[in-house]
C-alpha cells in the first residue's frame, strides 16, 4: 500500500472497509495527510461463520472489531454507508454522529422490460436467488423452505451465483430429493442475469445481513414481487402485500407460507405486486437528515 500510494500520488483515498487492506489505506493517508473518504459495507457479524470459535468468542470479536472502526474510519473526512438504517447502526455500535447514508444507485431501465420485448418465461412457476453462496446469505433455508411448499403448486427455484457454500447447498437439495426443482447456474453474464429476473415470477433474499440489497433492488426494478426476509436494511423495501412479503428470518415454514401466498395468487396479481416493486427502487432513500 505505501508502495501504491508513492507511486499514485492520490488527491483522495477511498476505503470501503476498516480491515486489511483498507487500514493499511487509511493508515497511508493519514501518515501522508491525504484526505480520506471511508464507506462501511460491512457488518462485523458476517465473520462468525468463519470463526472456529465459541459464540462467547466471536462476540468479543465483534466489539473489538466495531472499536476498531471507530478508531480507523474516525480519521475520514466523510464516513459514508449505504442506507439510513445502516448509518443509524454505526451511530448507536461505533458512536459516528455524521454518518452520510449515501445509496448504491442502479440503472433501473436496463432491467425493465422494453418497449417491444417479450418476457421470457420458465416452464414452472419459478422464485429467483441472486448472490454470493455465502453462509450469511441463508440459502438453505430458502431450499429448505420450497421442499415445504405446496406440491400442488410445483414452484421451482433457480439460483444465481457461486461461493463457498455451492457444495453443501447442492447435497441439501440432493438430501431433499429437489434435483428436479432446483437449478444452480453459477456465475452468469449480465445479459443473462437480467433474462434471469425478466424469467422470474418471484425474487426471494433470505439473507440476514443485508445494508442494502442491490440484487432485492434489481429484482424490483425488472418488476417481480419479493419475499425477504425481515432482518436489517430490507424490510424497507417492502409493502407488506403490496409489492412483496417478508418472512421470520431463519424460518423455513413462514418462508414456505410467504411463498405459498404468493404463488397461489392469480398471475395477474402477482404481476401488479410486480408493478407496485418497480416504482420502490426510486424512493429508496439515499440521504438521510
Amino acid at each position: 500500500m505505501e508502495r501504491l500510494v508513492d507511486e499514485l500520488q492520490p488527491d483522495v483515498i477511498h476505503v470501503q472497509c476498516h480491515y486489511m487492506i483498507g487500514k493499511a489505506a487509511i493508515l497511508a493517508a493519514q501518515r501522508r495527510r491525504i484526505r480520506l473518504i471511508a464507506t462501511n459495507h460491512f457488518m462485523p457479524e458476517n465473520l462468525d461463520p468463519f470463526l472456529p470459535f465459541p459464540q462467547w468468542f466471536k462476540n468479543v470479536v465483534s466489539r473489538n472489531s466495531w472499536k476498531d472502526m471507530s478508531r480507523l474510519m474516525g480519521l475520514a473526512s466523510v464516513v459514508t454507508t449505504p442506507t439510513p438504517l445502516a448509518a443509524q447502526t454505526m451511530r448507536e455500535k461505533v458512536g459516528f454522529e455524521n454518518v452520510l447514508p449515501l445509496s448504491n444507485r442502479i440503472d433501473v431501465d436496463y432491467y425493465a422490460l422494453r418497449p417491444g420485448e417479450d418476457r421470457p418465461a420458465r416452464d414452472h412457476p419459478t422464485v429467483l436467488f441472486v448472490g454470493r453462496l455465502a453462509v450469511e446469505k441463508n440459502v438453505d433455508i430458502l431450499i429448505d423452505a420450497l421442499s415445504r411448499t405446496d406440491p400442488r403448486l410445483d414452484i421451482r427455484l433457480e439460483v444465481v451465483g457461486d461461493g463457498e457454500q455451492r457444495d453443501h447447498l447442492r447435497a441439501q437439495v440432493e438430501e431433499l430429493g429437489l434435483a428436479d426443482r432446483v437449478q444452480m447456474r453459477g456465475h452468469v453474464s449480465e445479459e443473462e442475469l437480467r433474462e434471469a429476473y425478466l424469467a422470474a415470477d418471484v425474487f426471494c433474499q433470505p439473507g440476514t445481513a443485508e445494508l442494502q440489497s442491490l440484487v432485492s433492488l434489481e429484482a424490483m426494478s425488472a418488476g417481480k414481487p419479493v419475499v425477504l426476509a425481515d432482518a436489517l436494511a430490507l424490510p424497507h423495501l417492502v409493502s407488506e402485500d403490496q409489492n412483496g412479503m417478508l418472512f421470520a428470518p431463519y424460518d423455513a415454514d413462514d418462508l414456505a407460507r410467504k411463498l405459498d401466498a404468493v404463488f397461489s395468487r392469480p398471475a395477474a396479481q402477482r404481476r401488479a405486486m410486480g408493478r407496485q416493486a418497480a416504482t420502490r427502487p426510486t424512493s429508496t432513500p439515499s440521504t438521510g437528515p
